[in-house]
């Protein structure tokens, strides 16, 4: 495996261009073979980046190599007659600098530098985000990245999550997840979408809206129905907190008199009782005494922890559909409200 390699670098270093240095404190002169090339135009912004020693080779300890000011000696692989680089990230757009080092096997000082020029391109169309709301814990949130195909795709969370994968679905429409967890907290962090195509070009770009991730409260959300769905006489409640706690759910029920209406006293938490799972999601069967259009309930969910520990409530109202009303979705309900 390693003569392979040795015969695909030489490959490499034979198809560059050949660039003259004089030795200094001395009058030969010598050729030396690099990648890229003094003055080349590339497309890739993480190009191998390739250097010979020439027939002397090196003293590995003297080697100093830069890029754009940076020391990168370490990051590189280098043998007795040359070294190749790779960089992790793009490089940015422009000209990029390259400067070595070192001392031959003779103690000759050499030094050669060369610069080449990343010209611009986008491999990302776009990165959008379904997080509009507040994130609260075991929610979901779902980033869709559109690109170039049969790239490598992730995104980040600012800071709070880094690289999660993501995969495409389709040609080009790459998807991935994040389900908080306890302790992510945040306030309008930046999604970014990264995008590595099969040739090593690195893109990114960050979605116009930002996500706020807030975990410090103990919480309990109804997911449906939602605020002024109608539903049938029967339907199911589904709502997510924390995973392996117990759900209490009341139900208030009154009339809907248009600008009046009448009902029952407020609920309040007993009554129903359903349990989260491991991902801390609850289903619970609900329904109306009568069929009456006009008859509206007032729903609402408190979690508790095994310790006692008590959630912010959450409630919502619905309203009996009439009978000749449509199905409007799951449990006869607006979904896209």
């Amino acid at each position: 495996m390693k003569s392979s390699l040795n015969r695909s670098l030489f490959l490499i270093l034979l198809s560059t261009l050949f660039m003259a240095f004089t030795v200094r404190g001395g009058s030969s002169l010598e050729f030396f073979l690099y990648s890229p090339g003094d003055g080349e135009i590339i497309k890739n912004n993480r190009p191998l980046i390739s250097f010979s020693f020439g027939s002397e080779g090196v003293k590995r300890e003297t080697l100093r190599v830069t890029l754009n000011q940076e020391d990168i000696t370490s990051g590189c692989t280098i043998t007795p007659g040359f070294l190749t680089y790779q960089p992790s990230q793009g490089l940015p757009e422009g000209e990029n600098r390259i400067k070595v080092h070192f001392l031959n096997n003779r103690g000759e000082e050499k030094d050669a530098e060369w610069s080449f020029t990343v010209q611009s391109f986008n491999i990302i169309k776009s990165v959008t985000h379904d997080g509009e709301k507040e994130l609260m814990e075991m929610e979901v949130l779902t980033v869709t990245l559109e690109g170039e195909p049969k790239c490598r795709a992730s995104f980040d969370i600012g800071n709070l999550k880094k690289g999660i994968p993501m995969t495409e679905a389709v040609s080009g429409r790459y998807q991935g997840t994040y389900r908080v967890e306890m302790n992510d907290n945040g306030f309008n962090l930046p999604i970014i979408g990264h995008l590595i195509s099969p040739e090593g070009n690195d893109d990114s770009l960050t979605a116009n809206k930002k996500v706020t991730i807030d975990t410090k409260l103990f919480r309990v959300k109804i997911l449906s129905p939602h605020q002024n769905d109608a539903v049938g006489q029967s339907f199911v409640i589904k709502g997510r907190s924390r995973p392996k706690v117990k759900i209490y759910i009341s139900q208030g029920i009154g009339l809907n008199l248009g600008s009046e209406s009448l009902s029952s006293n407020a609920p309040s938490t007993g009554g129903l009782q359903a349990y989260t799972d491991e991902n801390g999601l609850f289903e619970q069967n609900m329904g109306f005494p009568l069929s009456f259009v006009n008859m509206k309930m007032t729903i609402k969910a408190v979690a508790e922890d095994k310790n006692g520990n008590k959630s912010l409530p959450d409630t919502v109202m619905v309203y009996m559909k009439k009978g000749n009303e449509e199905n409007k979705g799951e449990n006869g309900n607006n979904k896209n409200k």
